[in-house]
């Protein structure tokens, strides 16, 4: 069996350290911009949570001045006037006030402005601790506010902080506000903005280094695949000019083989002369192999019918038997018959020397041009085998060449198409030929 190995000129390339390295460079590269990325988007998310929080606490200062705003009129005993609560209405409205209400105790007072969503003494009750001054937030653009004001003016020389909250009682004045936070919405709509500009470059970044991660991939895939043409070329010329020079020889060597073993038929040498006949036809189907690989590359195209090229596929190759499915019997293809043939005997041939028992061959023909697949019930491949199905020279038989499949592949992508295979360990293998329609022509 022949393999690829790390030294073979096909396949050094992926262990070349050079490549190694690019590899390594790539994956930092790609690995720091999602780093980058996701730093970006947490300090964007970050700066708009602490907005949000610091947005509130300048909601709760700016309450906090206009409690000092209403002590002084509001702090006596007698009521004040509903000018006062207006004129106190309207300097307040400018930032942001909708509704003022004036409570003594539970009595309302004076009420002005119209409130988004009705003010109440009852929602300040349950919040802790009972300060002088209580923000309740109705979403994030809508506050409440309950401020709680003394009878008198302030305590007296001597009194401690105990006798100072009792100053605050049910016989306080009480003034509920609704007010939009405007500095509070500014600030978190900057930190908003922020936000989305530090996910828009995340994503930017990110995708800059995927895009250059497939690029990159794509090349050096493009760079490998180039190398192999290459080493295939230089394999086809090589094919070339050694078959043309062993065709002769090995064609004389079977021949005098041959003769050998009818003279000593019979005798105790005839097996070995058998064996000398044996491995002259083995060198002869390489060569011949060989040849054809090297003159895959040109084609003879001509009008073909698809039954009558599944026909002669199956009488031509060793497997029994096998089941052949056409639509569009009718059609016909501009194809290289003879190189299309041996397509199909190589992929029929490898079918059979699976040990399959059910292979189908089918034939389809459709305005995408023209498809083709060969299935089987063999034991299958794994992956490792399928990455190098279609190197030349690599087989898994004793006596194979390695050379079918690699050829049929070359004279596929000839003709502009493809050959692709599917298998499953234990469930069979499936070849597909996909040829473009460039390659059909109406039947007259």
């Amino acid at each position: 069996m022949t393999t690829l190995s790390p030294n073979d000129p096909i396949s050094k390339n992926r262990f070349h350290p050079a490549g190694t390295r690019a590899r390594i460079w790539r994956i930092g590269l790609l690995l720091v911009s999602i780093f980058l990325g996701v730093l970006l988007v947490s300090l964007g998310i970050f700066e708009y949570r602490s907005a949000k929080q610091n947005g509130r606490r300048i909601t709760e200062a700016q309450v906090m001045y206009m409690m000092l705003g209403f002590q002084k009129e509001l702090r006596r005993p007698n009521s004040p006037a509903q000018e006062t609560t207006e004129a106190l209405y309207l300097m307040l409205q400018e930032q942001g006030v909708h509704r003022v209400e004036i409570y003594d105790g539970s009595q309302l007072l004076h009420g002005i402005g119209t409130a988004v969503h009705a003010l109440s003494l009852n929602g300040f009750e349950t919040m802790t601790p009972p300060a002088p001054v209580r923000v309740q937030f109705i979403g994030d653009d809508l506050v409440h506010a309950r401020v709680d004001l003394p009878h008198r003016r302030g305590p007296r020389a001597g009194m401690g902080m105990g006798r100072r909250a009792n100053r605050f009682g049910p016989s306080s004045r009480t003034v509920l506000l609704e007010l939009v936070p405007k500095e509070a919405i500014v600030l978190r709509e900057r930190a908003f903005q922020i936000m989305i500009l530090d996910m828009v470059a995340a994503i930017i970044l990110m995708g800059a280094a995927i895009i250059f991660w497939r690029l990159s991939v794509r090349q050096d895939a493009l760079r490998m695949q180039l190398e192999k043409d290459q080493q295939l070329k230089m394999l086809g010329q090589m094919s070339a000019v050694l078959g043309h020079e062993l065709k002769n020889t090995i064609a004389s060597v079977k021949g005098h083989s041959q003769l050998l073993e009818e003279e000593l038929l019979g005798s105790a040498h005839e097996s070995r002369a058998r064996l000398i006949v044996s491995d002259s036809i083995y060198l002869q189907n390489l060569t011949e192999q060989m040849l054809a690989f090297a003159r895959s590359g040109a084609l003879n195209r001509e009008k073909v019918y698809i039954d009558d090229l599944a026909e002669a596929a199956t009488t031509f190759s060793e497997a029994p038997n096998v089941t052949v499915q056409i639509d569009g019997k009718e059609a016909t293809f501009h194809l290289d018959r003879q190189k299309m043939q041996q397509v199909l005997v190589n992929l029929l041939n490898n079918a059979h020397q699976s040990k399959a028992t059910d292979i189908t061959l089918s034939l389809l023909a459709h305005d995408q041009g023209l498809q083709i697949r060969v299935t089987d019930n063999g034991p299958g491949m794994d992956d490792a085998h399928l990455e190098k199905i279609f190197d030349p020279f690599y087989t898994t038989r004793a006596k194979g060449t390695g050379l079918g499949l690699a050829l049929a592949k070359r004279v596929v992508e000839a003709h502009g198409g493809t050959l692709s295979v599917r298998s499953t360990v234990g469930a069979g293998t499936a070849f597909t030929i996909e040829l473009p329609p460039t390659s059909k022509e109406a039947r007259p």
